[in-house]
């Protein structure tokens, strides 16, 4: 009986220190800032709604990620946004902007489509060529690669025989 006891409380012992950490996985230091945090998210949906998507984006990345509440609505937000100002820097013709904010957006498509379209603007510049060669290496898509190995292979062919 005595054992039995003694193992019940060892177990009670464990389970409520197991129960106080697992409740403990918040980063924020405290309520206010979680508060604070919510609201800048607010604030960047707001901007959103208002089609303000780099002002949304902007404020977005002011709200502390370790206090958000909702961690999957705040990055998804941020994705949107920058996705937006992306679409808006194509539609003004700078690509290599429209590149980094498809990044952002980690719409690996739309960044592949300006990687090419920056190729086709300026096909014999050599630092061009290998940024496209290096973001397709990064997502292995192998057949872009030879493709833009093939192109920078012709070029110095070019380059040999102007010579």
């Amino acid at each position: 009986m005595r054992t039995a006891r003694t193992l019940s409380l060892v177990v009670a012992g464990v389970v409520g220190m197991w129960c106080a950490t697992a409740g403990a996985d918040s980063l924020c230091p405290n309520r206010a800032d979680q508060n604070a945090a919510d609201a800048q998210v607010k604030r960047a949906e707001d901007l959103e709604r208002a089609g303000k998507a780099r002002e949304a984006y902007g404020a977005a990345g002011k709200a502390d990620g370790d206090c958000v509440t909702d961690s999957k609505r705040h990055d998804a937000l941020m994705k949107r946004a920058a996705g937006a100002v992306g679409a808006e820097e194509e539609k003004k013709g700078r690509f290599k902007e429209a590149f980094e904010w498809y990044e952002r957006a980690r719409s690996t498509a739309d960044a592949g489509r300006m990687q090419r379209k920056l190729v086709e603007i300026s096909p014999d510049d050599i630092n061009t060529v290998s940024r496209a060669i290096d973001f397709f290496a990064r997502q292995q898509d192998g057949a872009q690669v030879q493709a833009l190995r093939a192109h920078a292979l012709k070029n110095v062919d070019n380059a040999l025989a102007d010579e």
